[in-house]
Order: structure tokens, then sequence, then C-alpha cells
């Protein structure tokens, strides 16, 4: 089998099993915690199936209390802060939606960052979300493709979480693998031309 066929199909099964989990409202952190740790390991070439990810998403639930409960909390705020904004005008409407914006990049952040021994992991992804702009535009791209893509055909919105948690762990990839050295690049051309 194709391994991006494969990759594809991982990412549809693991959006509509997050979209399933994320229905208990606060099981939606968790859920998109145990995610981006499937989508990782499908990466990675590690095993792990329906139970790791159930083990990853009562790790997450277990240690992320505040944040899951927070989350639809934070979700409803800006939903009524989009609406008042949508009254206020453009301008509000826009600060409004960027702020919305913001909150969702740093929650893929934190799904696609998350590990058992992080003391604060919501701290870390606010950090990452602030420090590392280029990340968060790609990660703003790849929300407003989503939404787009929810527009255009409702049905597909099931499958967004699996788009998002897979672009969130390339976002997060190219922070932790900073790719090959100059230094390397050069040892591996010569090695090649010898």
């Amino acid at each position: 089998m194709n391994a991006r066929f494969a990759l594809f199909g991982e990412v549809l099964i693991t959006g509509v099993a997050v979209a399933a989990a994320s229905l208990g409202v606060v099981t939606a952190l968790p859920a998109a915690v145990a995610g981006a740790g499937h989508l990782r390991r499908h990466v990675d070439g590690e095993g792990g199936g329906l139970s790791t990810a159930a083990a990853d998403f009562r790790t997450a639930f277990r240690r992320l209390p505040a944040a899951s409960v927070g989350l639809p909390v934070l979700a409803a705020l800006l939903a009524w802060n989009l609406t008042a904004g949508r009254q206020a005008g453009t301008p509000a409407f826009v600060a409004c939606l960027i702020v919305a914006a913001l909150a969702a990049i740093t929650v893929v952040r934190l799904a696609a960052s998350w590990t058992p021994d992080d003391p604060s992991p919501v701290r870390t992804a606010i950090h990452h979300t602030v420090t590392d702009p280029a990340g968060s535009a790609l990660l703003a791209g790849a929300l407003l493709g989503t939404v787009a893509v929810g527009w255009m055909l409702l049905p597909l919105i099931i499958i967004a979480p699996g788009l998002l948690l897979l672009a969130s762990l390339a976002v997060h990839r190219r922070l932790t693998d900073p790719g090959p050295s100059p230094s390397n690049t050069a040892t591996r051309s010569r090695v090649r031309g010898s």
C-alpha cells in the first residue's frame, strides 16, 4: 500500500474518531491529544492501535482536567465574542476572529506537543504560539483551509480534526527536528561524489 494513501486513511479515521470522542464536550481536548499521538506513531512507523490511543485519552483526561473543562468554556466565550464583535462592526469582528484563531492554534499546538511529563503543557503551547509566528501562520492557513472545506461541503467537517492535528504535528516537528545541518549536507554531498 502506498505510504501517502495510508497516511491519508489514518488522517480520515483519526478525524472521525476525534470528532466522535469530542461529543462529550469536556472530552474534546483529550481526544485531540490521543488523535495527535496516534498520528505521530503512524508517521514514525511505531505500532499502537486503538488500545494505545485509548490509553493516551485516559492519561490526558487525568492530567489535563482544568484544560479539558476550560476548552468548552473558552469556545463558548469566543463564540459569544464573535457574535458581539460582528454586531460592533468590521474592525471589532476582525479582532475577535484573530483572538479566536490564536486560541484554536494554541489548542492544536497543545495536542501535538503534549507529553505526560510536561508540568505545564498549556503554557508550553502558548509559548510555541507566540515565539513561532511562522508556525502559527502555517496553522492559521490550515484552519482557514479546514473552514473553507467544511463550508463548501459540510459533511467533510467530520474529518477536520484529523487534518488540523496532522498540520499541527508537522509544525511541531518543524520546531523539534530542525533538519540536516549545512555541515551534514556537505558531508553527504562529498560521500555521494566519491
